[in-house]
């Protein structure tokens, strides 16, 4: 088995790979023991720092080669170049090692923002490359990525100063990748259910987020209307 541990301080120093062999092991130097292969069977490696080994376990840190990080569906296997063995010397070799499932335990931490706040209904947010007028709300990695974060589901709802809510969506939001961007967005046009434009003033957003590990998140945002 294998699990991979995201760092989610704010250092953002190591990520760790734990893996658990099905007997004791012996681990060469070496920047690349593993393969990865993505759900759409891409494969992809990193450059790892051994850390340690007991037994049949051992950790790495990861010395990223690459921008983003394991999802969830994404396998492990062991590379085919000599790194891994057992303890009666025989290294593994062989380019058709059985693959595992990746256990992934801590998803980034995301980063939900807005564009344009406070806004005016005509504002428009093409320079963000959105094709639309309002505000926008996004959510995106807090690690350095150029893919869109794993989520499975989010939605958001906004409420003025007395409670009531002017704004619901919790279809699956839209992306900017096809400008280049790595965020989904949500946005809000300045006009509540009924179809007409707010007033000025401070309205609440609250977002609520789910990645694909079970990871999720709510957050409470201020925006401002201004007309």
């Amino acid at each position: 088995s294998a699990t991979y541990i995201i760092d989610t301080s704010a250092l953002g120093t190591c990520d760790t790979l734990e893996v658990i062999f099905s007997e004791p092991i012996v681990i060469r130097p070496g920047p690349k023991p593993f393969v990865f292969s993505g759900r759409i069977g891409i494969s992809y490696d990193y450059n790892f720092l051994f850390l340690s080994a007991s037994g049949n376990k051992a950790k790495f840190c990861v010395n990223f080669a690459r921008e983003d990080v394991p999802r969830t569906g994404d396998s492990i296997c062991i590379a085919p170049n000599d790194n891994v063995g057992d303890t009666a010397g025989i290294f593994q070799n062989n380019p058709h090692n059985r693959k595992v499932a990746i256990k992934v335990v801590a998803m980034p931490n995301l980063v939900i923002g807005v564009l344009r706040n406070p806004f005016s209904p005509d504002s428009s947010l093409q320079r963000f490359g959105i094709p639309a007028k309002g505000t926008a709300i996004t959510i995106s990695s807090r690690k350095k990525s150029s893919m869109l974060p794993d989520i499975v589901s989010a939605g958001i709802s906004i409420y003025d100063a007395l409670g009531n809510c002017v704004h619901e969506d919790y279809t699956f939001p839209k992306d900017n990748s096809s400008s280049g961007g790595n965020s989904y967005y949500f946005v809000w046009d300045g006009f509540n259910t009924r179809r007409r434009i707010v007033g000025s003033g401070v309205y609440i957003a609250i977002v609520k987020v789910s990645e694909g590990s079970g990871f999720s998140m709510v957050k409470k945002i201020k925006i401002g209307v201004k007309r």
